[in-house]
């Protein structure tokens, strides 16, 4: 990985953390195209910060239409593939890379200001991530440049260049099916930032107790796994950030629950908040072990809560048995302490 020395001054840009696996899909589909513009999507997840950070690549395949100053992916393959890392591990779609190939043009142009703009207002975005790609000759051969930017809502149809942060290896959801390089030689402009530079640049600690935000990897493989396990149970579960923690919004057959994930989950337990009414409150945090799954706190809630009506209903008749027939035998008291009564007096 060629990367550029970081300056002396602290990051004063928002970062965009990738890996580099990542990186290396980028870098490969830009040289794949010489002289026309190919792209892809970029999936992941926000830190506590409000970083992005690439967990995946989505590159356009064979079907989309690449021209010179043009390039449109197709919106089928594009949809069903990030469908899926929706799905599954509850990503988000953070923004769009396309390539610039060897023209000089290194930041967005007035059509891709344009596109992003609208796609913000469109589907009520917060922010957009949009990486520029070009390439240029290196040492006699073609090599990948690569420029980040980024877009925020309050300004749609402008945006700031970002730093990077290049994370190693693959990301540890294990989505490098096609086994991508991890030694990417791409040229990242404008600088390459460390944890140190960031960490000075926050205005808070971005986790507290912990060496790096939420894209520690042990944190994510472990938040993937969950994500498995919820799809697999039918759960529909969505993961985005909320303040310092991560917010999961899970729903299972009409019931709607909340799950905060603080920055050392799984050693903290999550918090669980129930979105329905007739819900008992459900205080399954204090039966939590870290070896225990999420799923198991949403998935049997619903049963459990049957079960807890079940034998509430239950208990309740029987206590209105108990009081019949406490009555019963008062009554036959009374009678009988009545008719005894009458036999004296007679």
């Amino acid at each position: 990985m060629q990367l550029i020395r970081p300056t002396s001054q602290p990051a004063c840009t928002t970062p965009v953390l990738i890996f580099q696996s990542e990186l290396a899909a980028i870098e490969a589909e830009t040289l794949k195209w010489p002289d026309r513009e190919t792209g892809g999507e970029l999936f992941g997840y926000f830190t506590h910060a409000g970083w992005p950070v690439v967990h995946r690549v989505v590159n356009a395949n064979a079907t989309a239409r690449r021209g010179s100053v043009t390039f449109h992916p197709n919106v089928d393959q594009i949809n069903q593939e990030g469908r899926n890392l929706i799905d599954r591990y509850g990503m988000q779609h953070l923004g769009q890379w396309h390539s610039h190939h060897h023209m000089s043009l290194t930041h967005p142009s007035g059509t891709d200001r344009t596109t992003v703009a609208e796609a913000i207002r469109t589907y009520g975005l917060g922010s957009f991530v949009q990486v520029i790609a070009n390439i240029r000759e290196r040492q006699g051969s073609n090599g990948a440049l690569a420029h980040a930017y980024f877009y925020r809502d309050r300004q749609p149809d402008q945006y700031e260049s970002m730093s990077w942060l290049v994370l190693p290896g693959a990301s540890p959801l294990g989505l490098v099916p096609d086994q991508r390089q991890l030694s990417p030689t791409i040229k990242l402009e404008p600088r390459v930032v460390t944890w140190e530079e960031l960490r000075g640049q926050a205005s808070q600690p971005v986790l507290e107790g912990a060496d790096v935000p939420i894209t520690n990897q042990d944190f994510l493989k472990r938040l993937g796994e969950e994500f498995q396990l919820l799809s697999a149970a039918g759960v529909v579960a969505r993961g985005r950030p909320a303040g310092r923690h991560l917010r999961i919004d899970a729903t299972h057959e009409g019931r709607r629950f909340v799950v905060l994930l603080a920055p050392d989950f799984p050693h903290s337990p999550p918090a669980l908040r129930r979105l329905f009414d007739d819900a008992p409150e459900c205080k399954l945090e204090l039966l939590w072990t870290p070896d225990r799954r999420i799923v198991e706190m949403v998935v049997p809630t619903a049963t459990s809560i049957q079960e807890k009506r079940a034998r509430r209903k239950r208990h309740l008749v029987a206590r209105a048995l108990v009081v019949i027939r406490r009555k019963h035998r008062q009554l036959a008291a009374l009678v009988s302490a009545r008719a005894a009564g009458h036999r004296k007096g007679g």
